[in-house]
């Protein structure tokens, strides 16, 4: 039996992804904005593109300065590359369903020209030579990728701890594992 995952749970996911996990407690809690985007999904956050209330790269930019809030304690993000999202939310984005929201890449996936570990210290320097296929429907999509998240060696393991990437810490409690595939 396989595990039902409705477009509305997804889309959560994939926002809260886009903002390191939406990381609340243990002193990780958000400072309010306006608008407040953690508490918003990925569908919202890409109206406020679209409305003219926010333009991507602002979108982008609030997402990097979570991350930058967050990751130092709960190291969700492994491989970074901002100025390349800056780069791409300022030009022409496909006019897609999440136009203008940030994302990540799963470190076992691909994404030309980026760091591609599998969480494995074995391609801790392989880079990229192409885009996934699902990777590239989602930029099709309009997410902005800015960075690659955690993964277990080869995502194998039922945790988010490999050698090369170490731990991934549960927001929620950093004593807690966030499980896997991925952190």
């Amino acid at each position: 039996m396989g595990i039902e995952l409705s477009r509305r749970a997804f889309l959560k996911s994939t926002a809260a992804t886009a903002l390191a996990a939406g990381a609340y407690g243990a002193g990780l809690r958000p400072a309010l904005a306006a608008p407040d985007l953690a508490k918003m999904d990925a569908l919202a956050q890409a109206e406020l593109v679209r409305k003219g209330e926010m333009t991507a790269l602002e979108l982008v930019d609030a997402g990097i300065a979570r991350i930058e809030q967050v990751n130092g304690e709960v190291n969700a993000v492994v491989t970074t590359f901002y100025e390349r999202a800056r780069e791409a939310a300022k030009g022409d984005l496909p006019e897609g369903p999440f136009t203008g929201v940030p994302n990540l890449v799963k470190d076992l996936d691909n994404l030309k020209g980026t760091r591609a570990t599998s969480g494995s210290r074995l391609f801790a320097e392989n880079i990229s030579k192409e885009t996934d296929p699902l990777i590239a429907s989602n930029q099709q999509a309009g997410f902005v990728m800015v960075g690659k998240s955690n993964t277990p060696e080869f995502g194998l393991l039922g945790t988010t701890e490999s050698l090369l990437l170490e731990p991934c810490r549960n927001p929620w409690n950093l004593e807690h594992s966030t499980g896997g595939s991925s952190g």
